[in-house]
C-alpha cells in the first residue's frame, strides 16, 4: 500500500501524525509547525482511501496498522513517536499493540480503544449524493452540500477533500469503500489476552466531546498502563482545531517529559 506523505522539520527523533476519518495529512501542517522545535522530524501521512494515498477495497485496522509498519520500514524509520486523532488514533493503538518495538511514545486524541456506534452514515450519503463532477466552483459545491450538512465548519472540513477534475471536481476519498466498511471503522479489534503497550502514552479528550467517557478509563489503562488521560476545556472531537495552542502545549510537554524518562 503506497501512502502519500509530507515531511517537515529536521533530522531529530521522528513523529508520525495520523489523521482521522475524512481527513488528510495536509490538515495537520499548521499543528506540525509547532512541533518542529529541537529539530524533530514530522511525517504527515495520508491513510489508505484518503488524500493522495492509494485506494483499496478494505479498511481493517490490522491492515492500516500494517500500512504504517510498511511505511516505517520503507523510509527506514526505526522507531517513532505516534500521534493519531480519532480513526488515526485507533490505527496508532493497533500498531503499538501489534508491534510495540516500533513506537517510543503514543499520543491519542479523542478516541478510546472501544467500539462506537456508527455516526457518519448521513455524511457519507450527503457526499455521495453531491454531483461534484458538475460543480463549477467550490462555492457551488458548498451551497449544495449545505442542504444535508448545515454545520458550516464540518462542511468546510469535508470540502477540503475536493480535487479539481476536468471542468468539475472529484472526491479524494474512496467514499463507496468507506461506506461499506463504516461499521469496521467504528469498531476496535480486541487484542490478544495480556497484550499491552507499556511505554508512555497520552490520551487527550475534548471535554465537550462524548468520545472518551469516564467508563473508558479501565479499557485504556488495561491496554496502556502508563497512560495519562487529560481533558482539554472548551473543545469537542476536533480538539486540535478548536484549541490548537492548548493541545500543542500538552503534546510538547508530554514528548519532552517522556523523552527525559527514557
Amino acid at each position: 500500500m503506497e501512502l502519500n506523505f509530507e515531511v517537515t522539520g529536521g533530522s531529530g527523533r521522528p513523529l508520525i501524525i495520523l489523521h482521522g476519518l475524512f481527513g488528510a495529512g495536509r490538515n495537520w501542517r499548521s499543528f506540525a509547525r509547532g512541533l518542529v522545535a529541537g529539530g524533530r522530524r514530522i511525517y504527515l501521512i495520508d491513510q489508505r482511501n484518503h488524500g493522495n494515498s492509494a485506494w483499496h477495497d478494505s479498511m481493517s485496522y490490522h491492515e492500516m496498522a500494517g500500512d504504517l509498519a510498511d511505511f516505517m520500514e520503507t523510509h527506514r524509520i526505526g522507531k517513532a513517536d505516534l500521534l493519531g486523532h480519532s480513526m488515526g488514533g485507533k490505527v496508532a493503538m493497533r500498531l503499538v499493540l501489534q508491534e510495540p518495538q516500533l513506537c517510543m511514545r503514543l499520543i491519542v486524541l479523542d478516541i478510546a480503544p472501544v467500539p462506537y456506534p456508527n455516526r457518519f452514515d448521513n455524511l457519507l450519503e450527503a457526499m455521495l449524493a453531491l454531483p461534484v463532477e458538475r460543480c463549477r466552483t467550490r462555492t457551488e459545491a458548498d451551497q449544495q452540500l449545505a442542504h444535508n450538512v448545515p454545520n458550516t465548519e464540518l462542511r468546510q472540513f469535508l470540502l477540503q477533500n475536493l480535487q479539481v477534475s476536468g471542468s468539475g471536481y472529484r472526491w479524494c476519498l474512496n467514499l463507496p469503500v468507506l461506506r461499506e466498511h463504516m461499521d469496521e471503522i467504528h469498531d476496535f479489534p480486541e487484542p490478544a489476552e495480556g497484550v499491552c503497550f507499556s511505554r508512555p502514552a497520552l490520551f487527550l479528550r475534548g471535554m465537550d466531546s462524548d468520545y472518551v467517557l469516564p467508563e473508558h478509563r479501565s479499557e485504556i489503562i488495561q491496554l496502556f498502563p502508563q497512560a495519562e488521560i487529560l481533558g482539554v476545556p472548551d473543545a469537542g472531537h476536533w480538539l486540535h482545531s478548536e484549541q490548537p495552542e492548548a493541545v500543542l502545549n500538552r503534546v510538547l510537554h508530554f514528548l519532552n517529559a517522556a523523552g527525559e524518562r527514557r
